[in-house]
């Protein structure tokens, strides 16, 4: 059984998105060139843990990102940019996985509406 969640884990660590950990947080970086030569300024989300319960974040998901494995704990936050795009920008349903461990956890969504060049705040408290 052991050996199975072994496996299961180096899966999932190659399977889960890379959260871009180094960027700055209070300033929109522009991102890669297009063909027309124009710099392209993509969203960005920034997810803020300030849960008081010692609960981390463990997954955050919206159309086209799966990005796992976290652990924002409480205090902590991260900035993502979305240089995947996004097929809208309004209402967009971010799902954020948040717990005491990845055993027992909760499912939050909220809809929030995304800018190129900007970056759009959840604040889980």
């Amino acid at each position: 059984m052991r050996k199975y969640l072994v496996i299961l884990f180096i899966a999932l660590c190659f399977v889960g998105c890379k959260a871009n950990t180094d960027l700055p947080e209070t300033t929109n970086t522009e991102s890669t060139t297009r063909d027309s030569g124009s710099q392209k300024q993509y969203p960005k989300l920034k997810v803020e843990n300030k849960k008081t319960t010692g609960e981390f974040i463990f997954l955050v998901e919206l159309p086209n990102y799966r990005i796992e494995p976290l652990e924002i704990r409480s205090g902590e936050s991260m900035t993502f940019e979305l240089n995947q795009g996004l097929y809208y920008y309004e209402n967009v349903t971010v799902h954020i996985n948040y717990g005491a461990s990845r055993s027992y956890h909760n499912d939050v969504y909220v809809r929030k509406n995304f800018a190129d060049g900007q970056t759009t705040t959840i604040t889980l408290q």
